[in-house]
């Protein structure tokens, strides 16, 4: 029989926001070099070749707040693409058209930043740093200045009892070099990393990949 977790600590769900999404369309934008005379030190300007690129088609939709959206398509189908969209995390090449509002807010970048945490597919943590290290640097990092030591503490414990990480609190995470955690624990403590802090809209790429049942 299974046993079953007690999810018990001090992480407080918060106010559910809904996510809009209006005809949301991304583009890339191509590029070629222009080299410059070798008296000028300056690096290649880039300047645009051909018209932008169309990755994602127009799309939209409405998320309410404190409920669960999943992403299904083929390999290849943009997947990723939307939800970096959707959480802003496109780079400079990308040129992003249609709103996004986050209750009755315009989502930038920035309010990204405060109501939001974002899993990335790939699995990015130091391998030398414990399970609990690594969540205690991100709890002093990303908490309030407002929030005692003791009190972020407390955070960490309860993120890793919910999440199922307290048995390897003090293992290293390891890497290609250093053995460590297992990759389905690697994802958690990923996971935890960005419910540290308790964001209002969780988004998560992939989040199921290389998970075992358990989790």
């Amino acid at each position: 029989m299974q046993e079953e977790l007690e999810f018990e600590g001090t992480i407080q769900p918060v106010e559910g926001k809904s996510l809009l999404w209006e005809n949301v369309e991304y583009f890339v934008h191509q590029h070629r070099k222009l080299p410059l005379p070798r008296n000028i030190q300056l690096g290649p300007i880039k300047i645009n070749t051909t018209n932008p690129i169309q990755i994602l088609k127009p799309n939209s939709g409405h998320l309410p707040g404190g409920s669960f959206m999943a992403i299904l398509g083929s390999s290849g189908a943009g997947k990723t693409t939307f939800l970096n969209a959707l959480a802003q995390q496109y780079d400079d090449n990308g040129e992003l058209k249609g709103n996004i509002q986050i209750g009755d807010q315009a989502l930038t970048k920035k309010k990204f930043s405060i109501y939001c945490g974002y899993v990335r597919q790939q699995d990015t943590l130091l391998p030398n740093c414990t399970v609990k290290e690594t969540l205690d640097f991100y709890a002093d990092l990303r908490l309030p200045s407002s929030m005692s030591r003791k009190e972020r503490k407390e955070r960490v414990r309860a993120t890793m009892q919910k999440l199922g990480l307290t048995h390897c609190a003090n293992t290293l995470i390891g890497g290609k070099t250093r053995k460590g955690i297992s990759g389905g624990e690697k994802r958690r403590v990923s996971i935890a990393v960005e419910l540290i802090r308790n964001p209002t809209i969780l988004f998560l790429d992939e989040p199921t990949s290389g998970l075992d049942s358990r989790t």
